[in-house]
């Protein structure tokens, strides 16, 4: 019911923008002038449209868990130890931002985002922390092991109460929402600007225009319900990361396909399987097929963007936040990758030669290699959640009622097993799951 709340109010917003474009630019204007905040307005708008979306959310799942009976009556020492490991690590993910060329202009609206926000979450952290740790049944989590590794700079003797294998995970849980957070955000800006600017036509709207818009809209969800995840990742929202992708081939195959690795190495290097046409062109004149067309990649892209709403406040790549079973997660256990990928097929119509037939061969083999890139994501995903007796049953229900049932009973050997998914060789980092009791 949340999500569909998110859902409904973010839908509202878009399809006003086509009436009030300038009027949302106004309010985005007034903010930013009230503020005094140096923040492209168009950023602004996406911002108050992720507010509008979460705060009753965030309102009634904040007084639940503030209702529940305390558990540990928490001790001022560890409060004030957990606080500095968390300002901790905002420090560490600072520093990373600023070491690194990558985060440069592209992230300008982030950093201004950043540079007005952090001194409130520094203030109230050490509420939070009060609050969270006084409903913990066990408060010494991995952010004391950060306090005891910063403060360890001043008094080298803390450095051996740190637990490794809790900083290991912390410092990965952190690395994620290090990473992808910013991309989404700046992505979800990018996306409200095109909806604000979008023309709309002034008599029927024609086919093209109608999956034009869709297409941004959808995409537009599908980002700004992650860019929820990554921000509200909360003990108290019942929404902090369980466990990290164990292993490095989870971790590249899904680094690969994201910005800055996949637009500046894989995909211009190695998996350019666009040849310069495009579904459009091919139907351009046949209307019919060309409105069937669009409408199947519509249809696909509508079931990709459910995955992550149906994932909502839990929506992160590389973790386990909380078991997702509804929406089209009855359909398959990946019906993002799934349904993503079979879009691609039919947007780049890489077996249509733009040239010749060696060239559509070559275009439809780098295709496959993407998918086999989400495949590898999918498997390794599978291996991490099998630790989790929840997701044994999950995907077992799947086995049974998935829409590709069909296709495991043709190829046995891609059926779900824990025992042999559990089993499948790949480098781990860690195996310990579940180790920290406060995450941000």
């Amino acid at each position: 019911m949340p999500n569909l709340w998110a859902l409904v109010v973010l839908t509202i917003c878009i399809f006003s923008f086509g009436v009030y474009a300038s009027e949302w630019r106004d309010v985005g204007a007034y903010v930013a002038n009230s503020l005094h905040l140096d923040l492209n307005h168009d950023a602004l708008v996406a911002i108050i449209v992720l507010l509008l979306m979460t705060i009753p959310m965030l309102l009634v799942d904040v007084w639940k868990f503030i209702v529940k009976p305390k558990v540990f009556d928490a001790k001022a020492s560890i409060i004030a130890l957990k606080t500095i490991g968390i300002w901790a690590a905002y420090c560490f993910i600072g520093f990373l931002y600023w070491l690194l060329p990558e985060y440069g202009s592209w992230y300008q609206s982030y950093w201004v985002l950043l540079e007005n926000v952090m001194p409130f979450i520094f203030g109230v952290t050490p509420l939070y922390v009060w609050v969270v740790t006084a409903k913990q049944a066990e408060p010494k989590d991995a952010y004391l092991d950060a306090a005891y590794l910063f403060l360890g700079f001043f008094s080298p003797s803390l450095w051996g109460k740190c637990r490794g294998s809790y900083l290991a995970e912390l410092a990965r849980q952190w690395l994620v929402k290090g990473f992808f957070l910013p991309l989404m955000l700046i992505y979800f800006f990018g996306n409200v600007s095109s909806l604000l600017d979008f023309k709309h036509p002034s008599g029927s709207p024609t086919v093209s225009y109608f999956y034009d818009f869709s297409y941004v809209y959808l995409f537009s969800i599908d980002l700004a319900f992650a860019a929820i995840g990554y921000i509200f990742t909360l003990k108290m929202l019942d929404t902090d990361i369980r466990s990290t992708e164990p292993s490095v081939l989870g971790w590249i195959a899904c680094l690969m396909c994201y910005s800055p690795f996949w637009n500046g190495l894989f995909e211009p290097t190695y998996f350019h399987y666009n040849d310069g046409l495009y579904w459009g062109e091919w139907l351009g004149e046949h209307p019919f097929m060309y409105a069937v067309w669009a409408s199947v990649i519509i249809a696909l892209t509508v079931v990709y963007a459910l995955a992550t709403v149906s994932l909502g406040y839990r929506f992160s790549n590389l973790t386990y936040r909380g078991l997702a079973t509804t929406g089209v997660f009855r359909l398959t256990k990946h019906p993002a990758y799934v349904f993503k990928n079979l879009t691609w097929w039919m947007i780049s119509i890489p077996f249509i030669p733009s040239g010749d037939w060696v060239d559509a061969t070559r275009s439809c083999i780098l295709l496959l290699g993407v998918n086999l890139i989400y495949f590898t994501r999918a498997k390794t995903e599978e291996r991490h959640l099998s630790q989790y007796p929840e997701y044994v049953e999950y995907a077992n229900w799947i086995n049974e009622h998935g829409i590709f049932r069909w296709v495991v009973r043709i190829f046995p050997s891609l059926r779900y097993n824990s025992e042999t998914t559990l089993n499948v060789a790949s480098k781990v980092w860690w195996r310990k799951a579940g180790l920290l009791g406060l995450s941000r």
